[in-house]
């Protein structure tokens, strides 16, 4: 289909492409649906995530493409448009072509990318990256292989109860890969333009005072108290429930795995207040802190700086999501560290809503959230909690 209509329209495109392909500028072709079905060499060295077909009609997520088609058949000039996607800092500038016929057949699409942080094109980054996977999937997956092969030996001898202890390790390794997978298909989704917010009506205290609950009796386990407060007033809003407990949870286990081993007190605390237009929350632990180094990357994907005696190789994409979810929300997040105190603050807009309000939807029913071992309260506090999928 793309090769017909390139044909029907050689004589306007072929002496563009020629034009473009050497031009040190990320440029591509689009049809009058806005399909991209060319892209010059540069963009296709230093931008290789922006060369897809849908990857236009991706990065204009949220505009109305009806409307901007109509616009490009009545411009002489060039349009722009950011994109508003999360962490997606592009503007796509628009030059529509006419035939000899003074008929629109497309345009050239300029990409002016501020960053390319999501997409780290260094050899050392790609190093430290395919370690990571290496890491944090292959090794839990020879474990579990190994595990299994002892379990069937001591099982022929009836050696029982020693199999607890390999089945705990089983348990735990599964859970870690259910993590990473999970991680790198939500980051995935925001990457390529096809994160959805499932946006419900939520009363945030009742919601937020039954899920900090239930997360205070798991966080106990590991020796941290959780201590949390939430606004005076009633707050309602829309929210995505399952996207915020991705950011709690991922908050509250990093402040679990860098708690300070010699402090006898450990503590996080969770404050939440609200404003007319959003809603502010303070995870504040009195852990290790992060190095001044190593700050300014912590948003970075698959940037780790882990400890080594924990027992799993994070990712690198926990607080690279939490920075995506609550952009997603329509708000921003900030981390201050020093050597006593790791402080993150977010916020969530209060201007979002739904296309179809309904009611107001309150938290689950408590036994659900402790007996669901896939929900994500349980998958993203794994790295540092002990559970038993058998």
């Amino acid at each position: 289909m793309q090769q017909d209509f390139y044909q029907q329209n050689k004589s306007t495109f072929a002496p563009l492409m020629e034009a473009c392909d050497g031009v040190p500028l990320p440029i591509a072709l689009v049809d009058t649906q806005l399909t991209q079905f060319w892209e010059n060499q540069y963009l296709k060295t230093n931008f290789p995530f922006l060369c897809s077909k849908d990857n236009v009609l991706s990065l204009l997520q949220g505009y109305d493409i009806d409307a901007l088609i109509a616009s490009l058949h009545t411009q002489n000039g060039a349009l722009s448009f950011p994109s508003r996607l999360p962490m997606a800092h592009t503007v796509l500038s628009f030059s529509p072509l006419f035939d000899q016929n003074e008929v629109f057949v497309g345009a050239t699409v300029h990409f002016s990318v501020n960053t390319t942080q999501m997409f780290p094109s260094d050899t050392n980054r790609a190093q430290e990256m395919l370690q990571n996977f290496n890491t944090t999937l292959r090794d839990p997956l020879s474990s579990i292989f190994s595990n299994i092969s002892t379990i069937e030996r001591r099982l022929e001898i009836d050696d029982v109860y020693s199999c607890e202890a390999l089945v705990k390790k089983l348990s735990a390794d599964c859970y870690h890969m259910l993590k990473s997978c999970n991680s790198l298909s939500e980051y995935t989704a925001y990457a390529n333009g096809l994160a959805c917010l499932n946006l419900r009506l939520v009363s945030l205290n009742q919601y937020l005072d039954d899920l900090l609950r239930h997360l205070q009796m798991i966080v106990r386990r590991t020796g941290v108290r959780l201590e949390y407060t939430l606004p005076d007033e009633s707050v309602e809003l829309y929210l995505d429930t399952d996207k915020l407990v991705i950011v709690l949870t991922s908050l509250i286990s990093n402040c679990i795995a860098f708690a300070d081993p010699d402090r006898e007190e450990k503590h996080i605390r969770i404050e939440v207040t609200a404003s007319r237009r959003s809603v502010r929350f303070v995870v504040a632990d009195n852990g290790l802190g992060i190095p001044p180094e190593t700050l300014p990357h912590v948003f970075e994907p698959y940037f780790t700086s882990g400890r080594q005696d924990l027992q799993f190789t994070h990712l690198g994409l926990g607080l690279t999501l939490c920075k995506l979810i609550v952009n997603h929300h329509g708000g921003d997040i900030s981390v201050i560290s020093t050597e006593k105190c790791t402080r993150v603050t977010f916020t969530l807009s209060r201007e979002l809503s739904d296309d179809h309000p309904g009611q107001i939807t309150f938290c689950d029913n408590p036994v659900e959230y402790i007996t669901n071992s896939y929900s994500p309260m349980y998958i993203y506090l794994s790295d540092v909690c002990e559970w038993s999928i058998l």
